[in-house]
């Protein structure tokens, strides 16, 4: 399915309340809101169902119990798996201002130690969309406990929000960034070093697991380590490593078409000429006399 992309930017002032940054809601996603940015950070939890998120030019299949940082400039819409009324993606969604994370740390600077307070500048200062999985539900209950506190407007309300903000936002935090620093650790090989072999493994690619052991991790950890680092899927990055070895050989020999894709390691030159035109926007022959 193509999805239509908006030039339009969300603004958060349509959401918040005077001198409250805060939204909090629960959504039914359908196939009506395009895909968007916004002048806000978000946090959303896939409560019930599954779907799509197309994210910046991803996507990714997404469960109960996938939850998301999405930073200020970062287009995504979520859909469900199809349009029938059965087919349910429900997705808890708060958003704020990113000034609500100096709010934060700066209200608990005088009794948590300033490492306790790292994990907001970060999150201040992130660019890139950040996921992770729930593991045991509390992240559920927590986006529950948020939304009634949100919309019952009992006494204290906003020091409630702002407490079940700041557990969430340390609980993905803890959850993205050590996984980060463990698989960095783990790591034995610095990425690029892979990287670099992978290039001289292009026309015949190594499987996923090949490719993981390089690094002395599992296949999952590998493909979420490498995604962070490439923006691109394994596949996707073995197949780019491909067609650039093709646009090579098109510039620098008089080659048939047909001995250019299979020196680059392809069989199948229907695949090859599909993935070629996909990739550079030009046939072959067209990339040759451009």
């Amino acid at each position: 399915m193509t999805i239509r992309k908006s030039t339009r930017t969300l603004k958060g002032k349509s959401y918040f309340e005077p001198d409250f940054p805060v939204f909090v809601n629960r959504a039914v996603e359908s196939f009506s809101l395009l895909e968007h940015g916004h002048d806000f950070m978000e946090l959303c939890y896939v409560a019930e169902g599954g779907g799509y998120q197309y994210i910046g030019e991803q996507t990714l299949p997404v469960r109960q119990g996938d939850w998301f940082f999405i930073p200020v400039g970062v287009s995504h819409v979520f859909r469900p798996a199809h349009a029938d009324a059965r087919s349910r993606l429900i997705v808890y969604n708060c958003i704020f201002a990113p000034e609500m994370l100096d709010r934060i740390a700066e209200s608990q600077a005088g009794f948590v130690p300033d490492e306790g307070l790292s994990v907001f500048r970060r999150l201040r200062q992130e660019r890139r969309w950040l996921h992770a999985r729930e593991q045991s539900g509390e992240i559920h209950a927590l986006m529950s406990r948020l939304l009634m506190e949100y919309s019952l407007r009992k006494e204290a309300r906003r020091t409630m929000i702002v407490t079940c903000i700041t557990q969430l936002l340390v609980a993905f935090a803890r959850a993205v960034y050590a996984e980060e620093l463990e698989e960095a650790a783990a790591g034995e090989t610095p990425i690029d070093e892979v990287l670099s072999w992978l290039e001289h493994h292009a026309e015949t690619p190594p499987l996923l697991e090949e490719a993981a052991a390089q690094l002395n991790v599992g296949a999952r950890q590998f493909q979420r380590l490498f995604l962070r680092a490439t923006g691109q899927t394994y596949s996707d990055y073995m197949q780019t490593l491909r067609v650039q070895r093709c646009c090579e050989l098109l510039r620098s020999t008089d080659w048939k078409v047909h001995a250019v894709a299979e020196r680059a390691g392809f069989k199948d030159m229907k695949h090859f000429y599909a993935l070629f035109k996909r990739k550079t926007g030009m046939t072959p022959r067209e990339f040759r006399h451009s």
